[in-house]
């Protein structure tokens, strides 16, 4: 999901979600969850700061009864700087 407030502003969250069939082992699957959310701003006319952060949890096993093992989580923070090259 993209926001715009402002002219120059961007706002963005994701979520999704995977589900893997195990390569191993019989009648179990994978699923691979993660969140992640960011802020851009313009900055003059051709230079863009941004701050993306989330979380992505490792695979989480599920056997026939769906019962979830999950293990510990990991955090991110990913600043950047873009600039544009041409006006096109």
């Amino acid at each position: 999901m993209n926001y715009t407030p402002f002219d120059g502003t961007k706002i963005s969250l994701t979520a999704n979600r995977h589900i893997y069939n195990s390569a191993v082992l019989v009648d179990q699957n994978y699923t691979m969850m993660n969140i992640s959310g960011g802020i851009q701003q313009r900055l003059l006319q051709r230079v863009f700061l941004g701050f993306n952060g989330g979380s992505k949890p490792p695979l989480l096993q599920h056997d026939r009864q769906h019962r979830a093992e999950p293990e510990d989580d990991y955090f991110f923070v990913e600043p950047s700087i873009a600039v544009s090259i041409t006006r096109f």
